[in-house]
């Protein structure tokens, strides 16, 4: 059965438009979550209620929305304020602009989706335009409702699709200058440099996703395993490397063979002991 789609509309590019599919890029299918639960022999799940300080346990029915203008002082919005500001979905995916590939800074990137045909008729025209982005290295800039709320956007060729990565906005990404004010602008070791520049080659090899995995999320899963089968489990912390001798260092990396240096660390060690006394299991 083909993937469902979160959402169909159209791509608009001036005149022309072309219907679409968003499917979301990101799952976290694979991620562990634990949950609260009660203590002390009951085992029951934390359950969080909307509670007023005054009043005590409160319905939904009975709340409403609010602006914080100072302390414990709030604008109410009700819903017909809210109505009269509803943006209209327009389903479609409104291009404003293009702009050169490299342009948006990876800070404003923030969900992701695939965007795909929607149909065998639009598939030609997709294709056209995918392929134009691709030959001019530009993207596409715009903005769609979702949600309720006007987003901002960046549309990509990948592969035979397109991704979708809804940006911020620029008054919600914070201005890095004031983090960087103490970091000298250029370099005085021109030695260092060739030295670091000969290390980034060594250690060059294309990024493969796949190679890499969540160590915490292996040995969080372990632990659970081992809890199940009422067992101990020891995590063996890695030992922190301090900055000592920068030269020194640098040195000694380059000195290592391509392989070494692409080698990755090793994951945090675990021992699993039989422990059946210590460990108890919630039902």
């Amino acid at each position: 059965m083909p993937p469902r789609a979160s959402w169909k509309g159209h791509l608009n590019i001036s005149l022309v438009t072309i219907p679409v599919r968003l499917y979301h890029a990101i799952t976290g299918i694979n991620r562990v979550e634990l949950n609260q639960l009660h203590d002390r022999g009951c085992g029951a799940r934390i359950r969080h209620e909307t509670i007023c300080p005054r009043h005590g346990r409160v319905e939904r029915k009975d709340i409403v929305r609010g602006y914080e203008i100072e302390p414990d002082r709030y604008v109410l919005i009700d819903d017909a304020d809210l109505e009269r500001i509803k943006l209209e979905t327009t389903r479609a995916i409104e291009v404003l602009q293009f702009c050169p590939a490299d342009e948006v800074n990876p800070v404003y990137l923030d969900t992701h989706y695939y965007v795909a045909p929607d149909g065998p008729v639009a598939a030609e025209a997709f294709a056209v335009i995918r392929e134009a982005m691709r030959r001019t290295n530009h993207i596409a800039i715009g903005q769609v409702v979702m949600g309720g709320r006007e987003k901002l956007l960046a549309v990509r060729p990948d592969g035979n699709g397109l991704t979708m990565s809804v940006l911020h906005y620029a008054d919600e990404v914070q201005d890095a200058s004031p983090y960087f004010d103490n970091v000298p602008a250029g370099v005085t070791n021109e030695g260092q440099l060739r030295l670091t520049e000969q290390l980034i080659r060594g250690m060059s090899a294309p990024f493969e996703p796949r190679e890499y995995t969540d160590h915490y999320q292996e040995a969080l899963l372990q632990v659970i395993k081992a809890q199940l089968a009422e067992e101990a489990v020891v995590v063996e912390e890695k030992k922190v490397r301090h900055l000592a001798d920068f030269a020194n260092a640098l040195e000694q990396s380059v000195a290592a063979t391509g392989a070494e240096l692409r080698k990755k660390p090793p994951a945090r060690s675990i021992r699993v002991i039989p422990d059946t006394q210590r460990r108890r299991k919630h039902s």
